[in-house]
């Protein structure tokens, strides 16, 4: 037999997070939950468990940083302390990326969705451009796997 109280699907809460309460499909311990994106009709076993299910749903929803309308309208808050940078082009970006590499003592993960081995990662006229150019990504990671 399976298991009735397990849960089979996840619901996101975002700021339009609802709840309405009573007969639904003909059945009067009923909640629908209600979100941007979807619309879920819970049926509970007893008054206990239905109310106990909306307290819960109703702190989240008072608590929750995802409940409520953030900058931009965004679904999700504001961090602070968030350690990054904006870039406006690529310049600065991979400046920093030749200091970050440079800089790496143990360990250097790069994700990418894909990486051309002989980008130049610093540029400008005083550079020149060939095959052992340490500005290029795939001479600067050979170095730092010496």
């Amino acid at each position: 037999m399976k298991d009735q109280n397990k849960a089979k699907d996840k619901l996101y809460f975002n700021h339009s997070l609802d709840f309405e309460l009573g007969v639904i499909l003909g059945y009067n311990k009923s909640l629908r939950i209600k979100t941007l994106n979807r619309d879920l009709v819970m049926k509970a076993y007893s008054y206990h468990d239905l109310f106990e299910v909306l307290y819960s749903l109703a702190l989240a929803k008072q608590n929750g940083n995802y409940s409520k309308i953030n900058k931009y309208t965004s679904f999700a808050p504001e961090r602070q302390n968030a350690n990054c940078e904006f870039y406006i082009d690529g310049e600065n970006y991979f400046k920093d990326v030749h200091e970050a590499i440079n800089n790496a003592q143990n360990m250097i993960f790069i994700c990418d969705w894909w990486l051309y081995p002989k980008l130049y990662l610093l540029r400008g006229e005083d550079q020149v451009y060939d095959e052992n150019n340490p500005a290029r990504i795939d001479q600067l990671l050979l170095k730092k796997a010496k």
